[in-house]
């Protein structure tokens, strides 16, 4: 009898193993694990819980603070599976290879530059997107150009390890035509409303009318709007 007993014990520690065994490779096989290129599928709890309960005056406290671009790259109508360096200006330094913040901003008849921004902060709800070219500046030809913003359908951060004019996202509306002025400057905005920790994404490409002689180009250092060329989103306070 103490046999069976110690015969029944083993039988079911041994079932409970297997079972746990393959109940561990099934969830294993349902969830993926996470990468750089997948992550974006997590959900993003929100940060500010409860905010909206929190008495406030009538009106917002006027504020406001400039966002600078999460992502900044080119795509190329003329070859359409090219995928722009991330690095271009990366050198080497005696602590190894540093890539500064400086970010290409670069419009031909084939290339047009797409920008990605991620909104922050709660109570600021009010965006203003932004071109801003200088007088004199050497963005642009003495002629000046007319570049065309537009509004795409992309709401995760991209992956510019294979973005490229093929593999782009999709345009969801034209904002604006914005005259670049060599000899006057430009300051060209856009007001929105936008939510908090949104991705919003925008393409920058040359007009039609320019025919083959549009080109624009600069680089464009994090955290300096003027007196230098840059895209970049104003947030304003709602609450």
């Amino acid at each position: 009898m103490p046999y069976i007993s110690l015969f029944l014990c083993a039988a079911f520690t041994l079932v409970n193993i297997v079972f746990t065994i393959s109940s561990r490779r099934t969830a294993a096989s349902l969830d993926p694990p996470v990468t750089h290129k997948n992550i974006h599928l997590l959900r993003r709890p929100s940060q500010y819980i409860r905010f909206d309960e929190v008495q406030r005056p009538s009106e917002p406290i006027p504020r406001q603070f400039n966002n600078y671009p999460i992502a900044v790259a080119q795509i190329d109508a003329a070859d359409e599976g090219r995928i722009f360096a991330e690095d271009a200006r990366a050198y080497m330094s005696p602590i190894g290879t540093v890539v500064p913040g400086d970010r290409r901003v670069l419009v031909t008849p084939t290339i047009s530059t797409v920008v990605q921004f991620r909104t922050i902060d709660w109570g600021m709800e009010d965006c203003e997107l932004h071109v801003s070219l200088p007088a004199l500046s050497l963005g642009v030809g003495p002629k000046g150009v007319s570049v065309v913003v537009h509004r795409l359908n992309q709401t995760y951060p991209l992956d510019l390890a294979t973005l490229s004019y093929r593999t782009r996202p999709p345009r969801v509306a034209k904002l604006a035509s914005v005259q670049l002025s060599r000899t006057e400057g430009t300051v060209w905005h856009r007001r929105f409303a936008c939510a908090a920790d949104d991705v919003l994404t925008f393409e920058l490409e040359c007009s039609q009318t320019d025919g083959g002689d549009c080109l624009v180009e600069w680089w464009q250092k994090r955290g300096h709007v003027e007196p230098v060329p840059a895209v970049y989103l104003t947030q304003h306070a709602t609450a």
